[in-house]
């Protein structure tokens, strides 16, 4: 008899097998040709794929810069998105973390995050949400997609259950439970696969405090997660890749 298994098990199943194929795949292609640009573009997306899975870019530095050069190479990359990925972002295999510009560009990668996100899925004719998470739990606008995501924020609140509130009490409250904020990107109608989320997933950098940053589907959407101190201290060129090969559906 088969027992049955619960949906922490299946998950972990799935990142095992995942896990597993990419290390067969890494076996059989030539890592070194990918290191030196010398791969056909699906190779080279291919051997990307594995080394993010696996979470061993450690171990092939400067891969990120590598799939970044080849997805220029090959036009997949328009040079304006080219050159401001380059000049605002980094590929932490390479660079330093501790740079006081980097820290000072903020707000441009937030900006290029947000439309970059938005021009891929209008690329695929996908709707895009975007709302910051104190402006959810405060209820300044009326999306009612949102609905579902305001109910959790508010459940760890206290104020919220009162007849009348104001907004600005909303957001005290939000930030006294929260700290800091973070923009929740929906994209409507339009599910990422169990891959593709290990992927995107796999892209973020874990930071001890604040909100998590993540990628998941529900009730038929893709949510993207990304926390302010995310933007601030950790996003670098491997997100915006994965991003790009996963609306591509390479």
């Amino acid at each position: 008899m088969i027992k049955s298994i619960n949906d922490g098990e299946l998950e972990r199943l799935k990142k095992g097998f995942y896990r597993t194929l990419s290390i067969k795949k890494m076996n059989i292609l030539d890592n070194n040709k990918f290191i030196n640009m010398e791969l056909d573009i699906n190779k080279a997306i291919t051997i990307y794929k594995c080394i993010v899975i696996l979470k061993k870019s450690n171990f092939y530095t400067g891969s990120s810069t590598n799939m970044l050069d080849y997805l220029y190479i090959y036009n997949m990359l328009e040079e304006e998105d080219y050159d401001y990925i380059c000049d605002f972002f980094k590929d932490y295999d390479i660079d330093e973390i501790e740079d006081e510009y980097y820290c000072e560009c903020w707000d441009e990668r937030n900006d290029f995050v947000n439309k970059f996100i938005k021009k891929l899925a209008e690329e695929k004719g996908i709707k895009v949400h975007s709302e910051y998470f104190s402006d959810i739990y405060s209820d300044c606008f009326n999306d009612e997609i949102y609905n579902d995501l305001r109910d959790f924020l508010r459940e760890y609140g206290e104020c919220y259950e009162e007849e009348e509130v104001s907004e600005n009490d909303l957001r005290d409250d939000y930030y006294d439970v929260f700290q800091e904020d973070a923009i929740s990107y929906i994209l409507e109608g339009y599910e990422m696969t169990d891959y593709d989320l290990m992927l995107l997933n796999n892209t973020f950098f874990n930071i001890d405090i604040g909100i998590t940053s993540e990628a998941y589907t529900r009730d038929g959407h893709t949510y993207i997660t990304i926390s302010n101190m995310q933007i601030l201290e950790a996003i670098d060129y491997s997100f915006l890749i994965i991003l790009k090969l996963i609306f591509m559906n390479i």
